[in-house]
């Protein structure tokens, strides 16, 4: 988990007060209204009229990747939903996605039909996720995103508790966030400054990949995808029975743990 007070809340507008108040008392983070908010020397969760956002010093403003709700289309082949055997006869089969972050992957294989549990340690991430997941089921993306939400189970902790304890899933997901010297790489610049910020990034610790993986493959039940840099290493060194590669990044592909 993040230290505490890693984050504070603030309001978009004097009609999101009530409700900055009230995320602020469920995380336990401190409120922080008008300039003060805007000043807050790390991340700030904006709570507006039309959702929650995170803001980062230098400006960064990033929000949940809704739009993935909506099965958009992906350029070129859909990789992803190769490797999460997206159109298996019988119906697309149940997901752990083990690092959700922004939700962009996880979204976007519920839009594909799989049920997906999300799961994110971060809390101030874990709450852009669940105002999204709400504002969707509410009908305010339309009814595509709506029944794409409602395949959507929300965990706010560290992946490696829930594998531990939860109900194995067909496919285990994990989209570390991606190593240092390959930032360039990330999904946007506003995803590498969130990493700054938080303690532990979107996903795993460099010591903990091994472990994740580890805990991944014993949990899932068909396969574990692991999203990489296209020229990055394989994760904790662990390499895999295949990949299905694109043209900047790549899908790796782990069986299941044996016994």
């Amino acid at each position: 988990m993040s230290p505490p007070h890693a984050f504070a809340v603030t309001a978009a507008t004097g009609a999101t007060v009530t409700a900055a108040k009230e995320w602020a008392r469920r995380l336990g983070a401190p409120l922080s209204l008008g300039a003060a908010g805007k000043g807050h020397g790390g991340l700030v969760l904006e709570v507006g009229p039309a959702g929650l956002a995170l803001l980062a010093p230098g400006g960064a403003r990033v929000v949940a990747a809704v739009a993935e709700l909506l099965a958009p289309t992906r350029p070129g082949r859909d990789l992803l939903a190769r490797a999460a055997l997206s159109r298996t006869p019988g119906g697309a089969p149940s997901v752990v996605d083990a690092t959700a972050g922004l939700g962009a992957d996880g979204f976007h294989l519920a839009s594909l039909g799989h049920p997906v549990v999300m799961l994110e340690r971060e809390p101030p991430l874990g709450a852009l996720l669940e105002d999204a997941i709400a504002r969707a089921m509410a009908g305010q993306f339309g009814r595509a995103a709506a029944d794409s939400a409602r395949r959507v189970t929300l965990h706010v902790t560290d992946a490696r508790d829930y594998l531990a304890a939860g109900e194995p899933a067909g496919i285990v997901y994990l989209d570390p966030m991606f190593p240092e010297a390959s930032k360039a790489a990330l999904p946007n610049k506003g995803m590498a400054t969130l990493r700054a910020h938080l303690e532990h990034g979107t996903g795993a610790a460099a010591g903990e990949e091994a472990e994740l993986l580890e805990a991944a493959r014993a949990f899932a039940r068909r396969r574990v995808v692991v999203k990489r840099p296209l020229r990055a290493g394989a994760l904790g060194g662990q390499e895999p029975s295949g990949s299905l590669r694109g043209r900047t990044v790549r899908y790796d592909l782990y069986a299941p743990a044996s016994g």
